[in-house]
């Protein structure tokens, strides 16, 4: 990823899924990767032209999460060992796949989504470098639940953190719980922890709907 395009924008279209096809939904969305557009049928007026979207990249439902992790993470964690903070954001409504494309099955290599293959690729990297170097990995885990900051990490899950700015204008979560680890498993354990505490209910797409927006941060310091 060039440093100078700042902001990506990936589309993935997830399968219709049991429910969906019993009920006899069909698929009005095509991903055409050829030059990464969406096309969506016109259902009001279907004569009429698909409405036609352009994105960065777009995914078909067939799409297997190495590609993904390898055309659109790795390069962001590449550039986290070239001094670059980087940031992947999963958007859409219930139901939309977000939390199985960024996390999967974290058992199953060939499903494991977006964060896990992140974990063992940063340790990989640190593995190759010098013995001489001083490594530092650090994580923290936060959720956003009705305006309120928890800190998933912490002991005290009835404590409401606050945002904060430093004297150079970075913005920090007052408090919030930081680990050290020293591999890929290490942070596993965290994330598990962290996520038994998420805020969840039933929605209509989603019995075990994320009712939160979650972030899972890890810092990398390497120095001689």
């Amino acid at each position: 990823v060039a440093m100078t395009e700042c902001v990506k924008v990936v589309v993935r279209c997830r399968p219709l899924n049991d429910k969906e096809l019993e009920s006899g939904y069909r698929n009005i969305v095509v991903m055409e990767q050829s030059d990464n557009s969406v096309s969506v049928e016109n259902l009001k007026y279907p004569k009429d032209p698909p409405h036609v979207f352009s994105y960065d990249r777009v995914y078909p439902p067939n799409t297997h999460q190495e590609q993904i992790f390898e055309e659109t993470a790795r390069p962001i964690c590449e550039a986290i060992f070239e001094g670059f903070n980087g940031t992947i954001f999963a958007y859409g409504q219930t139901g939309t796949g977000k939390t199985f494309t960024m996390e999967g099955d974290i058992s199953d290599p060939n499903v494991m989504g977006i964060i896990p293959r992140t974990f063992y690729y940063i340790f990989d990297r640190l593995n190759t470098l010098s013995e001489k170097m001083n490594i530092l990995v650090r994580v923290s885990y936060l959720e956003i639940y009705n305006n309120s900051i928890r800190d998933l990490l912490g002991k005290d899950q009835s404590k409401v953190l606050e945002l904060h700015q430093n004297k150079d204008r970075e913005i920090f979560v007052k408090d919030l719980t930081t680990l050290f680890v020293s591999s890929a498993e290490e942070m596993f354990r965290a994330m598990r922890h962290g996520a038994k505490k998420r805020k969840t209910a039933q929605t209509e797409m989603n019995e075990d709907s994320s009712r939160s927006h979650a972030v899972f941060t890890i810092a990398v310091e390497i120095g001689e």
